[in-house]
């Protein structure tokens, strides 16, 4: 029985490989947050270091605390081309609960505003956004993905395990049967 690559790719419960398929490079540089590399201030946050005191995966997270709205961080920019689709995801614990907003920047630095969170507090959450169209007009060099204090007040979070990733599509006039 034949059956279109979506439903080979969601019946897949572990690591799949498909024939054709690529696997897609992480854009983000320490998306893990396993070193201090790779996050910059976006505004003036009272805080963004590396942190051990609350882990999703591997040995560290990245701490932000923002007492301005509309300052958090934000990944290092990286180059996407024009109508490109992208997986993005990423882990936040809260400490407090606070409204923020999850956005990614196209290549032209155009803001696209993912998502308004107000997180629960204590507890990783995973934040996942499918099959993102991204169409730069000026080279699409400026990419980037950010979380920010979403009104006033003073926040606490801690990232982890992000990832922006191209969206695996099937070659041309390819076709996966399942047996």
């Amino acid at each position: 029985m034949k059956h279109i690559m979506t439903v080979a790719l969601m019946a897949c419960v572990a690591v799949c490989v498909v024939p054709g398929l690529a696997v897609a490079a992480d854009l983000l540089t320490n998306g893990d947050m396993e070193i201090d590399a790779g996050w910059q201030d976006w505004g003036v946050p009272a805080v963004n270091a590396l942190s051990t005191d609350y882990v999703h995966g591997g040995t560290y997270s990245r701490k932000v605390q923002s007492n301005t709205a509309g300052v958090g961080v934000r990944a290092v920019s990286f180059t996407v081309s024009d109508g490109a689709i992208f997986n993005i995801s990423l882990w936040i614990y809260s400490i407090d609960g606070h409204a923020l907003t999850v956005s990614a920047k196209d290549g032209d630095w155009v803001q696209l505003i993912l998502d308004n969170i107000t997180p629960p507090v204590g507890v990783w959450t995973e934040y996942t956004y499918s099959n993102v169209t991204i169409s730069p007009t000026g080279g699409g060099s400026q990419a980037t993905l950010g979380v920010y204090l979403n009104g006033a007040g003073t926040s606490t979070w801690y990232m982890d395990d992000a990832a922006w990733l191209e969206a695996a599509i099937a070659p041309s006039g390819s076709e996966i049967i399942l047996k």
